[in-house]
């Protein structure tokens, strides 16, 4: 039976990447179903995936909306955007705890945090 890998952030470049990786390696796309978790799961980019993975909705500031995109889950690639804003440090922590608190309650047995600004504001573009 295969194990549940939910990729957070599944619609943007990092999220989308790990999806992409392991849909493609020959022996973590079967020790994988994957649950890509995304705030809108009408998006074009959510409509794109749904041929390829399970999605389903999840927002880290409802936490009601992780507790049923993790039931079940084994392994969670978390990540975080940054927040600019006066308690951006504060916001961003949260998200991830929030993630990281509900990820453990449901039983996961790994979890991967990324974050960074984004690559192509911070690189020109490039």
């Amino acid at each position: 039976m295969s194990k549940i890998l939910a990729v957070f952030g599944a619609t943007g470049q990092q999220g989308s990447s790990v999806i992409n990786y392991v849909l493609h390696d020959p022996e973590l796309s079967q020790k994988y179903k994957i649950r890509a978790i995304t705030r809108d799961v009408n998006s074009e980019k959510a409509k794109q995936l749904k041929g390829k993975v399970e999605v389903v909705q999840g927002d880290v500031l409802k936490r009601a909306s992780l507790e049923t995109a993790l039931t079940g889950v084994h392994t969670v690639f978390a990540m975080t955007t940054p927040s600019f804003g006066p308690d951006g440090l504060e916001v961003e922590y949260n998200s991830g705890k929030t993630i990281a608190d509900v990820a453990v309650e449901k039983g996961a047995e790994y979890i991967i945090f990324s974050t960074l600004p984004p690559a192509k504001e911070i690189s020109g573009s490039k």
